[in-house]
């Protein structure tokens, strides 16, 4: 066992391995497991190194590639092992401070802003390439408004004419930002927890970063948020495919929207409630979250945390 966690590219492949069989969700009634598909990769990038990474996306997308297709292969490598890989790798990434004019024997570890900026960055790559690859999807919005119109109607619910197409024109618009905005989510959970994960079992030497006051976006990342956001309105694919990448890029400034409330919320007794109900508020009234993209374009920064640089 010893021989095998010390040989990168072994751990690399054992996690790419299962990344594969989670993604595929071979359990019936089983696929949110999907979900938890980048988090063995993660952990094993973050510990291992880019070797470990490069190693298990080999593993995954042969793997895949063999059992399901070349399609479902891209796929998994476009979703999983890219972000996976970028984020596990810059998360893992320091250099000593003082070659960027900072205090001796210290190192400075790669901001989280921009492992932020990565994720979006790859989400929106993906939902791009997929797009172009296996088509728009759009039947999906149609089959989720004909499903909803029809729970409706048995129960002797009076809908106006043209209700239906009128909601499948909507989801239309919404579907190619809720995609990569939710990935990009489903991609930040799995970091956090792998970055507690490689750190309890001494993998990472990163020190912990303060989310509240880290999590943000980099400047630049307005720059792809705004071309997006107008190139979102142009008619057919174009509008299409831009709306997906502001949806991505909006997620994130979305998140460090929500950090600045949890930095915020650090000095009222009444914290919980305040993160509750706002949290709840969202929940139930989902155009909320525009204003904490709004909140999170006012506040870009690149915080890198520091810990002491070991004695060779």
């Amino acid at each position: 066992m010893k021989t095998i966690l010390a040989n990168p590219h072994l751990v690399g492949a054992l996690a790419g391995l299962t990344s594969a069989l989670v993604a595929a969700s071979p359990f019936g009634g089983m696929a949110f497991l999907t979900l938890l598909s980048p988090f063995p990769l993660m952990v094993a990038t973050l510990g291992y190194g880019f070797v470990a990474g490069l190693s298990g996306s080999a593993v995954a997308i042969f793997g895949i590639a063999a059992f399901s297709g070349v399609t479902p292969a891209i796929g998994i490598g476009l979703l999983v092992c890219l972000p996976c890989v970028l984020a596990g790798t810059l998360g893992a990434l320091a250099r000593p401070a003082n070659e960027l004019g900072g205090p001796d024997e210290t190192l400075v570890w790669f901001p989280l802003a921009d492992i932020l900026m990565a994720i979006c960055g790859s989400a929106a790559l993906a939902f791009v390439g997929l797009s172009l690859m296996d088509g728009l999807g759009l039947e999906l919005a149609d089959e989720v408004a004909a499903a909803l119109a029809e729970s409706y109607r048995q129960g002797d619910v009076a809908l106006p004419e043209g209700f239906e197409a009128q909601l499948a024109a909507l989801l239309r618009n919404m579907l190619p930002i809720v995609q990569p905005w939710g990935w990009v989510l489903v991609l930040l959970s799995n970091f956090y927890v792998a970055l507690q994960v490689a750190r309890r079992a001494g993998l990472l030497m990163r020190p912990k970063d303060d989310w509240p006051t880290s999590l943000r976006l980099p400047r630049i990342a307005l720059v792809p948020f705004l071309i997006a956001l107008l190139a979102s309105f142009m008619p057919g694919l174009t509008g299409f495919l831009a709306a997906g990448v502001a949806g991505a890029f909006g997620a994130g400034f979305a998140v460090g929207g929500f950090a600045m409330l949890h930095q915020w919320s650090r000095q009222h007794s009444a914290r919980f409630f305040i993160l509750f109900g706002t949290y709840l508020s969202v929940l139930l009234f989902a155009p909320l979250l525009a204003g904490f993209v709004i909140a999170g374009l006012f506040d870009t920064k690149r915080a890198s945390p520091l810990s002491p640089r070991p004695v060779d």
